[in-house]
């Protein structure tokens, strides 16, 4: 290795703390030359030492993992010595309690932040809005909290929810955030060249169509355009109460409540897909994908006439005199027009 060469560092779960700290103490030396830097160990605290109140200058890439869940502010620890992360265009945070604000950061190409409840929906709203080169928005278990309207005075600029133009952003991903902020960034954001829209969510008591008209609308020709060449599409409904939607670049996952019927509930998705995609989906070619479920046999019969069910995938018991069974020689053969 040339001596003045970048260093791309990982510090992995397989090290032990005897590992972890020669791995520090020889990074350490020679911070001036790190890219990027990975930690996955416990404790990551230790190896960030360094990064306390120091910021290397040539530093593009920083993802921080914790093996725990905190949920308070209490143990976040500052970075760079409080200076903004200039330079920095990937960073990950997974449980790891950093402190954002004072990172400032902007410019960023990639953003990932998963299981961390203390990051309002606020401060991800100002990362998002100063990194217009983002190309990668993964978002998972954050965004608790007052919503921008519902800030202080001093984030007023927020309120107007004005919207947010990712023009080289390609996947975004949002998963089990709170349905407000779900529907804030969707209705926000600018995406023109997204090739994949992954979306989790939990819908207790909003019909699927109300969600989806509140957040999705705007993203008409996005959606169309991740789904345009598709030729085959994927479903999954699961005994966890919930079911999947795969057409294309689109993903939703959709958890709802147990005193919804899965029937209605699913119906309404599709539905409204139908209604709000180019592509048809009732003659698209489909694989219908039941996961341990018990599945109402009036869907599984809807299925026969309104969906093209090509392949079939059992994943669990499903006796052969049970009732669930009958439809299945008439799948793949719709009997009605959508």
């Amino acid at each position: 290795m040339a001596k003045n060469s970048l260093l791309e560092l990982t510090c992995g779960e397989e090290m032990n703390e005897k590992d972890g700290n020669e791995f520090s103490r020889l990074a350490n030396e020679r911070a001036d030359q790190w890219k990027s830097l990975v930690i996955d160990v416990e404790p990551w605290e230790a190896v960030l030492t360094r990064l306390r109140t120091y910021r290397p200058p040539k530093l593009e890439g920083l993802h921080v993992a914790s093996w725990y869940c905190r949920k308070s502010r209490e143990d976040e620890i500052t970075l760079l010595g409080g200076d903004p992360a200039a330079g920095l265009k990937d960073f990950k945070l997974n449980r790891a309690v950093i402190q954002l604000a004072s990172l400032q950061l902007t410019g960023l190409e990639a953003l990932h932040l998963q299981e961390l409840p203390q990051v309002s929906a606020v401060e991800i709203i100002v990362i998002i809005a100063e990194s217009p080169t983002l190309k990668v928005l993964y978002l998972s278990e954050v965004g608790t909290g007052a919503m921008p309207s519902q800030a202080a005075a001093g984030q007023s600029s927020l309120a107007s929810h004005s919207p947010i133009r990712l023009p080289f952003l390609i996947n975004l991903h949002l998963r089990a955030l709170p349905p407000p902020f779900l529907n804030l960034l969707l209705s926000i954001l600018i995406v023109p060249q997204l090739c994949c829209l992954d979306i989790n969510c939990r819908l207790e008591e909003q019909p699927p169509a109300e969600f989806f008209a509140a957040g999705l609308v705007h993203l008409h020709p996005t959606l169309n355009s991740i789904t345009s060449n598709c030729h085959k599409y994927e479903v999954s409904l699961s005994f966890w109460d919930s079911y999947d939607i795969h057409v294309g670049g689109l993903t939703l996952f959709i958890a709802f409540g147990r005193t919804c019927s899965i029937t209605d509930h699913f119906q309404g998705a599709f539905n409204w897909l139908s209604s709000h995609l180019d592509v048809g989906l009732s003659d698209l070619p489909l694989h219908l994908n039941l996961q341990y479920c018990k599945t109402e046999l009036p869907l599984l019969k809807w299925f026969t006439q309104r969906a093209n069910v090509t392949e079939l995938t059992l994943a669990g018991e499903y006796p052969f005199d049970t009732p669930i069974r009958r439809p299945f020689p008439l799948l793949g053969y719709p009997t009605s027009p959508p």
